[in-house]
């Protein structure tokens, strides 16, 4: 009974699914970088690269996605919501968003590359991040 104190349970459980998230979050963690370094073929360490260029490209493409609706709401006007680099603090082209990069098949390393040069020359004005 996990949450009888008469039994002294309690405290025994609690501490069996920590250890067990502990293990877990571990484990989960090791599949990550091992999942990467056959994707890569390369060390943990290298893979991370890649894993932050991934989390780079789908955080930008969030938060224009959550600009364009806010100017869309403003404005009414959907192509200057959605197409227009000057109403965009930075503005992430289409090649780059990633709903178009989820749909990559082959040469996701292509895709990516094209999707920085995009957003390095739609956003030249803000200067070269890229």
């Amino acid at each position: 009974m996990e949450g009888d104190h008469r039994f002294g349970y309690s405290q025994d459980i609690g501490r069996i699914r920590g250890v067990m998230y502990m293990v877990k979050e571990k484990t989960l963690e090791t599949q990550i970088w091992k999942l990467f370094s056959e994707i890569r073929g390369t060390s943990p360490e290298q893979s991370k690269n890649l894993f932050l260029v991934l989390f780079f490209l789908k955080r930008m493409s969030d938060v224009f996605e959550e600009e364009a609706e806010k100017i869309f709401q403003l404005t009414g006007d959907e192509d200057k919501a959605w197409h227009h680099p000057e109403t965009h603090k930075f503005f992430v082209p289409e090649s780059a968003r990633w709903n178009h990069l989820q749909k990559v098949n082959n040469d996701l390393g292509n895709a990516l590359c094209g999707a920085f040069k995009a957003l390095d020359t739609t956003n030249k004005n803000r200067g070269h991040v890229f």
